[in-house]
């Protein structure tokens, strides 16, 4: 049980994602995304044991710009509705598209994450066949004080697959490109130390950047066992502007 526990906790301040950098350009040299726009990707959720199926939406919105670090950041909100689904944070990455901190929320509860160095975005160079390996360290600090709390190394592979048209939601895509990431880490309890694997494989469009992305997740317990797994997807539904779905009522 306390694998589970410390699995389910990880995985709303890890993957989503590290998961999950569902909000980044592809090709672009600049971050294409425009402070107010709202992508929203339909959610699928499934697990084997017990076998569960969940459906909903993944929302990004780009909220603003903040200097962290001595580096101007875009600040991107992520979201889940049903809020079940998933935690809400903000992403924040740099001009480089290099992703430097997120923030956790969970009711009252709130952390920062921070990636140091920060996660990097070799999508736009990387050739066909190609594949980077990068090593990082994910530190948790409580808010608001920002005291440190854990610190857990993991590994990050991102290889190119051959291009692919992608159909979702919001269309027919041509010649998305395909990029396959892997990332592990290790994390001690008190029955010894698990591992949390995430394979996430990602369509991109020139145009409109993540098309959609399918997570497959798995933590083993201090055995090897597998303790939990499961498959997330989410495939592009629109993409809009703040004030076209939130109106000012003038």
């Amino acid at each position: 049980m306390n694998c589970i526990r410390l699995f389910d906790y990880r995985v709303t301040a890890f993957w989503s994602v590290i998961l999950n950098l569902a909000c980044l350009p592809s090709f672009a040299a600049e971050f294409p995304y425009e402070i107010g726009q709202i992508r929203t990707y339909e959610n699928e959720t499934e697990m084997p044991f017990p076998e569960e199926k969940a459906t909903g939406l993944y929302v990004l919105t780009v909220l603003r710009e903040e200097e962290v670090a001595d580096r101007n950041c875009r600040v991107v909100q992520e979201h889940y509705d049903p809020a079940a689904l998933g935690t809400k944070r903000e992403l924040f990455f740099d001009s480089d598209f290099n992703r430097v901190q997120e923030i956790v929320s969970q009711g009252t509860f709130e952390e920062r994450i921070e990636f140091d160095p920060p996660i990097p975005n070799p999508y736009a160079d990387l050739e066909v066949g190609k594949e980077t390996k990068t090593a990082h360290t994910l530190i948790v600090r409580g808010l608001p004080g920002g005291e440190e709390r854990s610190r857990s190394p993991f590994t990050r592979t991102v290889k190119r697959l051959p291009d692919e048209e992608v159909e979702v939601p919001a269309g027919t895509f041509a010649s998305c490109r395909k990029i396959m990431e892997g990332t592990e880490s290790e994390f001690d309890n008190q029955e010894g130390t698990c591992k949390i694997i995430t394979i996430r494989e990602a369509w991109w469009d020139k145009k409109q950047g993540l098309v959609k992305e399918i997570y497959h997740n798995c933590i083993r317990g201090p055995q090897g066992s597998v303790v939990r797994e499961w498959t997330m997807t989410n495939a592009l539904k629109s993409v809009t502007k703040r004030e076209e779905v939130e109106p000012s009522g003038k």
